[in-house]
Formats: C-alpha cells, structure tokens, sequence
C-alpha cells in the first residue's frame, strides 16, 4: 500500500495544510510537497528510525537560535507508524557540482556554530557510538579499535598522528558534511540532513576536506579538494577559536581518522583492494 494517502491524511491535521498537494518523491522517505506557489520539503520518519528521530531532536531542540543558517522545521505530525516531518524548501541546488566558491563561507559558519556550541562534558565515537568522558579519552578509543586493525607496529604511531587532534573541542558536530549537504540559496547556503549530528570532536566534521594530495585518490563530488582547502581551513580555524594553530598539521591528523575509518569499513566488508588503497593512504599520512 502507498504510504501517500496516510501522508495525504496527517497534512489534514493542520488547517495551513489543507487540500491536496502533489507529492515529488526525492528519496525513499522525503518529498516536495507542492500546491500552487506553495512547496515545502517533507520526510516521513518511522518510528523505529533513529537517525530521523535524532534529526528531529536536532532540529527541534538545538538548532533554532544557533545562527547557523538551516530551513525551518514547520510541522511534525503523527503519521501512520512514524511522523511525517515538513521543513520550508529551500531547493533541491546543493554544492556538488555548482556554487563551490560557497565552501569557503559554509565552513566559517559551521566554527561560528562550533564555537556556539562548545561545551565541556562526554563526547561519542561517530565511527562506534561509544561515549567518553573526554576529547583525549575519545582520540586514544580510535587508536585503539580502528589502528587495532593494523599490524601491531602501526599502532604506537597512530597514537601519535591522532593526538594531534587534541587541541579540538566538544560540540555539536553535523556529522555528514559534504557538499551535498548545502544547499545553494540566494544569499548563501543551508545546512540540511542532521540525522548524524552528535555531541562529538569538532574537527571531525572537516573530515570531507583533503588537503592533502592522495596517490589515486579518486576526485569524486563528495571530496573537498586540496585548492579548496587551502581557501577553507584558516578561516574554519580562526573563526573555530583555534586560529594559532597549523590547519594543515592538524587537519592531517583528520585525514588519518577518516582513512582509518574507511580502512575498517573495507576490512570487514572483505575488500582487500580497498584494504591496500586504504593502507597506502595511512602510510602516506603517517610519513610527516
């Protein structure tokens, strides 16, 4: 059975909603709604969902005041066995290919909203969802269930590489940062898809960003390039607070983290190309 007409009857719960609306199906679960000159982006999130229903935390609890510039969540309504959430439509035009000049003043927003959101106290894992009580406590927990991957004599020095990242801060972070999580708008961008927001390191949300030049690192839309970082990383580091420090040096230690994290993926997915690219990259990474 379509779900649309269950979606159809929860719009009718809200008097601003009445009448019928047409129904563009984006993804499995989101639509743009449509009547007249009227749209908005809607998502129907079960009940069993977590992500959805940590994107409706989010964008309910934490996001509004930020500065941070995100659609507006309207409504939330009950809707079969799960909600059927409505946000303003901002536009289906993110940074994937178009608008990449906008990187640059994204990622000064998001360490202004770092900086807004800094708080001490426990941190997660975006890779495990283990809880730690500090940044450092979080770093060492890495290094030990990614690098324990590895052959032992990695791991004293991937300690090492990821303890750069210490001079970072507790925070509000995305979690899924790329470019086609900005949408284009006339007076800039807006954070969209929050459903892996977390309480976590701030600098992982740079974890999209090479600002180092990989041997076949593919260029694919979700990479942030080296030229682009070069424009993006002193300005997230002074606008974040941390502007006496190396964004290179430091961004290098993000860099080990994401490919210790794709290294894991591979590894159990028994992908043993994918395993040795992955391993090239850490070597690399590790050199400095």
């Amino acid at each position: 059975m379509s779900e649309i007409p269950i979606l159809r009857q929860a719009l009718r719960a809200v008097p601003a909603l009445e009448g019928e609306w047409a129904f563009e199906k984006l993804t499995e679960n989101a639509y743009r709604l449509e009547q007249g000159e009227r749209c908005y982006f809607a998502k129907w999130i079960a009940d069993e969902d977590a992500r959805g229903r940590n994107e409706l935390e989010i964008n309910r609890n934490l996001l509004p005041g930020s500065g941070l510039p995100v659609p507006k969540l309207l409504h939330v309504l009950p809707a079969g066995q799960g909600r059927l959430a409505v946000w303003e439509w901002v536009g289906k035009e993110d940074l994937r290919a178009e608008g990449r000049d906008l990187l640059p003043q994204a990622f000064r927003l998001l360490a202004n909203f770092h900086a807004g959101q800094r708080r001490p106290g426990p941190v997660s894992s975006p890779v495990t969802d283990k809880v730690y009580a500090s940044v450092p406590d979080l770093l060492q927990g890495e290094s030990q269930d990614l690098g324990g991957l590895l052959p032992p004599a990695y791991r004293p020095r991937l300690a090492a590489g990821l303890a750069i990242l210490e001079c970072g801060y507790p925070t509000l972070i995305h979690g899924d940062l790329h470019p086609g999580n900005l949408r284009r708008v006339p007076d800039g961008v807006r954070f969209v898809d929050w459903g892996y927001a977390r309480r976590s390191l701030n600098l992982f949300d740079l974890d999209y960003i090479r600002s180092v030049e990989m041997e076949d690192d593919p260029d694919e839309w979700w990479h942030i390039r080296p030229a682009e970082a070069r424009r993006i990383l002193p300005d997230y580091f002074a606008a974040a607070g941390l502007g006496t420090l190396d964004p290179f040096a430091v961004h290098r230690g993000v860099m080990l983290w994401a490919a210790l994290w794709a290294h894991a993926n591979v590894t159990r997915a028994h992908d043993f190309a994918g395993q040795k690219s992955c391993r090239r990259r850490i070597d690399m990474l590790l050199e400095a």
